[in-house]
């Protein structure tokens, strides 16, 4: 019925065996090829994006920095001409203890420093503001 000894048809069917497994290896390899294309291809994509997104947060970065900056200047030159503008008004006739009654009051001061922490906090929601809305687009 056999017409090859068993030792030919065991070496027949090692040899299938090893052609399928190597036709198997070469198809996984070949799906893992394709896996990491994808893969590549993502990381490219997504660098693409992550370049965009900074560029744009650098954007705002830049902008709200020098309106932040231009608004400080403003409003410490608005209360540094108020309070030179008070101590320049001197009344010439009163004697040297009431001349002092002229200097300009602390609360002027500290209303110039709460100015700046509100341009500060403003400046700052503005910023979060925007960054947000980058963050929101993408």
């Amino acid at each position: 019925m056999f017409l090859l000894p068993v030792t030919s048809w065991i070496m027949i069917g090692l040899s299938v065996f090893a052609l399928a497994g190597f036709g198997y290896g070469k198809y996984e390899s070949n799906k893992y090829d394709t896996y990491k294309a994808n893969v590549e291809a993502a990381v490219k994509a997504q660098e693409a994006i992550n370049k965009s997104i900074t560029k744009q947060h650098d954007l705002v970065n830049g902008a709200i920095k020098n309106e932040y900056e231009a608004k400080i200047n403003a409003v410490r030159s608005y209360y540094a001409n108020s309070l030179q503008q008070r101590s320049s008004a001197k009344t010439g006739t009163f004697s040297p203890a009431t001349q002092g009654a002229d200097a300009a009051p602390a609360y002027a001061i500290l209303i110039g420093q709460c100015a700046e922490t509100t341009v500060q906090v403003n400046s700052l929601q503005d910023w979060i503001k925007q960054q947000v809305a980058i963050q929101n687009n993408q």
